[in-house]
C-alpha cells in the first residue's frame, strides 16, 4: 500500500512540474519514485525468502526396541517349536509378542520383590541360580593381591546369626587353599565394634586371631598378620555384611598407612561393584542346610506336640525399637539380633529358639504351665538387658488348638497377639 501511494505522488508531482513548469516539483517526484522503488525491492527480498523451503536435519531412526516399544511391545520372546508343541518351555524358534504387563513382571527387581515376600511368608522360596562375577572381582582382587605384595586376598560374606563364611571371589600363592564354597568358625572374624572401622588389622595366632580362623586354607597356613576391610553396602536388604582379607607371612606389612589406605579404598570400590549383583539370593547352595523356611519350623514343632499329645505355645518376640536400630545401619541390627538370640536362648532355655524376621524372634514352649508369668519372665529379661534399647520387647503368644490345621494358621494367631501386644505394652496371649 505505501509504495502505491508513493507511485502514485510522484506521478502527481512530474504532472504538476510539467503544468507549472516549476524544476522543484520534477526533484520531488524522483525523490517519491525513489522511495516506492525502494519498499518494491524489500517487498520482493520478503517474499523471496518467505518462498524458500527451510531446512530440517534428518532424524535419528529409531532402534529396533524403541520401535517396538512405540507399538506397545515390551518384550520378545522365542516361541515354542511344533516338536514341543504341548510343553510351555520357549525354544530358540520364531518370535512371539509379550504385552507389557506380562513383560514387566519377568524384571530382575520384580523377580527379587517376589523371592522376600515368599520368605517373609515363610514359604520356601524359588531356588535363584547366583552369578557369578569373577570377571569382575578375581582382576580386583588381583590388583589389591599385588599392590599389599600379600600371600592371600579374598571377598567374604559373613552371615549374621552364626560365624559362617561364604566365599564370594579369593585369590592366593597357596596352592592348597578353597575358592569355592563356605566355612564356619567357632567365633565371627568382626565383631561388631570392628565393623565399625575402615581397616582393621590383627595377628595371627598369639593375642591375634587364631590361624584356624582363616577356614578357607585346607592346610594350616604360615601367615602372621591379617586386614580386614567391611565393604559398604546402601543398598543391600540383609544384615549380612561383606568384607575383604588380606593376609601375609610378614608381620609389619599390613599395618602401615598405605596398606590400610589401599584396602579401604578397594573395599570402597567392592561396594560399587557389588551393586546390583543380586548376591543376597535367599536361599544358596552352600548355605541351604543353615536355612530353612519358618513355616517348616511351626510344622516340625506342631507335628512333634501332637504326637506327644502335649500343649504348646509360639510366642513371637519382636523388638519395639527395631526400625531406630535399622536406621543404624546393618552393623547395628546384626549387633541387635546378636544380644537378642543370645538372651532369648538363656532365659526361654530348652525351648527352641528361632530368627522369624528382621529383629523378631519364634519361641516354641513345650510345656506351657503358667505360660502369662513364663512370657513375662522374657520381656522383663530383655527390658532389663543395658545391650538393648530402652523400649524393650513385645510378646505375642498363640497356643495350639485344634482349629489350626496348618503352620499358617498357628502363626497367624501369634502375629495377632503381637500386634495386641505392641499396642498394649503387655504380654498378649490367644487361647
Amino acid at each position: 500500500m505505501i509504495r502505491v501511494l508513493f507511485s502514485v505522488l510522484a506521478v502527481v508531482a512530474a504532472i504538476l512540474a510539467y503544468i507549472f513548469g516549476e524544476p522543484l516539483l520534477y526533484a520531488v517526484a524522483a525523490g517519491l519514485l525513489l522511495v516506492a522503488i525502494i519498499a518494491l525491492v524489500q517487498v520482493g527480498r520478503k517474499r523471496h525468502r518467505e518462498a524458500q523451503t527451510p531446512y530440517v536435519p534428518p532424524a535419528v531412526p529409531a532402534s529396533p526396541d524403541e520401535e517396538l516399544q512405540s507399538l506397545g511391545i515390551m518384550e520378545i520372546r522365542a516361541k515354542a517349536s511344533k516338536s514341543s508343541a504341548g510343553s510351555t518351555e520357549p525354544s530358540n524358534g520364531a518370535s512371539e509378542f509379550a504385552p507389557p504387563a506380562a513383560a514387566a513382571s519377568t524384571t530382575p527387581s520384580a523377580s527379587r520383590s517376589r523371592q522376600k515376600d515368599a520368605h517373609e511368608e515363610g514359604d520356601r522360596p524359588e531356588v535363584v541360580e547366583r552369578p557369578r562375577y569373577d570377571h569382575v572381582l578375581i582382576p580386583h582382587l588381583q590388583s589389591l593381591h599385588a599392590a599389599l605384595n600379600a600371600h592371600t586376598v579374598c571377598l567374604l560374606r559373613q552371615d549374621a546369626m552364626t560365624p559362617q563364611y561364604r566365599i564370594e571371589a579369593l585369590v592366593s600363592n597357596d596352592n592348597d587353599v578353597q575358592k569355592r564354597g563356605s566355612f564356619r568358625i567357632s567365633n565371627f572374624l568382626l565383631t561388631p565394634t570392628l565393623m565399625e572401622r575402615s581397616v582393621t588389622v590383627r595377628h595371627v595366632g598369639g593375642d591375634g586371631i587364631p590361624a584356624s580362623s582363616l577356614g578357607f586354607y585346607r592346610t594350616r597356613a604360615e601367615v602372621n598378620e591379617v586386614a580386614f576391610a567391611p565393604v559398604p553396602r546402601p543398598s543391600t536388604d540383609t544384615t549380612a555384611i561383606y568384607f575383604l582379607l588380606a593376609d601375609t607371612k610378614d608381620t609389619t606389612r599390613l599395618a602401615g598407612n598405605r596398606p590400610r589406605t589401599l584396602m579401604a579404598q578397594f573395599a570402597r570400590l567392592t561396594g560399587l561393584l557389588l551393586e546390583g549383583a543380586n548376591l543376597e539370593a535367599i536361599e544358596e547352595e552352600e548355605l541351604a542346610p543353615a536355612i530353612k523356611p519358618r513355616r517348616e519350623i511351626i510344622a516340625e514343632e506342631m507335628q512333634k506336640a501332637r504326637e506327644q499329645e502335649a500343649a504348646l505355645a509360639l510366642a513371637i518376640v519382636y523388638l519395639n525399637d527395631a526400625e531406630d536400630v535399622a536406621d543404624q545401619g546393618e552393623v547395628s541390627v546384626m549387633a541387635a539380633e546378636q544380644i537378642m538370640s543370645r538372651r532369648l536362648r538363656d532365659v526361654a532355655a530348652p525351648s527352641r529358639v528361632e530368627r522369624f524376621g528382621e529383629l523378631m524372634y519364634g519361641i516354641f514352649y513345650h510345656a506351657p504351665v503358667e505360660v502369662d508369668a513364663w512370657a513375662s519372665r522374657i520381656q522383663a529379661a530383655l527390658a532389663e538387658d543395658p545391650m538393648l534399647p530402652e523400649g524393650g520387647v513385645s510378646v505375642g503368644v498363640a497356643m495350639l488348638q485344634d482349629h489350626h490345621p496348618g503352620p499358617s494358621e498357628f502363626r497367624a494367631d501369634a502375629t495377632i497377639a503381637l500386634r495386641e501386644a505392641y499396642e498394649s505394652g503387655a504380654c498378649t496371649i490367644l487361647d
